[in-house]
């Protein structure tokens, strides 16, 4: 099965428009993770977010910053938070459970090779 990328546009404050970004679909991680430097591209500074401590699938641990914004997936605007990270380890940002999982249900379909999302209603 190809990778579960998402184009996901992140709604640009004080301007028209959103960036995209290309994002995994990502059920084993707990919080939504983009790279510090779209942060920064939407005109945030990472740093004056609330900080944690977010962990890897090999364990490896990395600094966090959160930020509420609202991004669109299909059409589907959701406003929620995202994690900044410069340490994040990823060509693409992570969707995970808290901020995206909770607002669709979600079908991996292996045999066919495609991903079904459903807005929660």
């Amino acid at each position: 099965m190809p990778i579960p990328l998402l184009d996901v546009g992140i709604k640009v404050p004080e301007r028209l428009g959103m960036i995209f970004y290309n994002c995994l679909i990502d059920s084993g991680a707990d919080q939504t993770y983009f790279h510090g430097d779209i942060g920064r591209s939407l005109g945030i500074k990472i740093e004056d977010g609330e900080s944690s401590i977010g962990r890897g699938i090999a364990g490896q641990t990395f600094t966090a910053y959160k930020h509420k914004f609202t991004y669109n997936i299909g059409g589907i605007d959701i406003k929620d938070s995202i994690y900044f990270s410069d340490d994040l380890g990823t060509p693409f940002g992570i969707l995970g459970r808290e901020g995206f999982f909770e607002h669709f249900k979600i079908c991996f379909d292996q045999r066919k090779e495609v991903v079904e999302l459903r807005p929660c209603l």
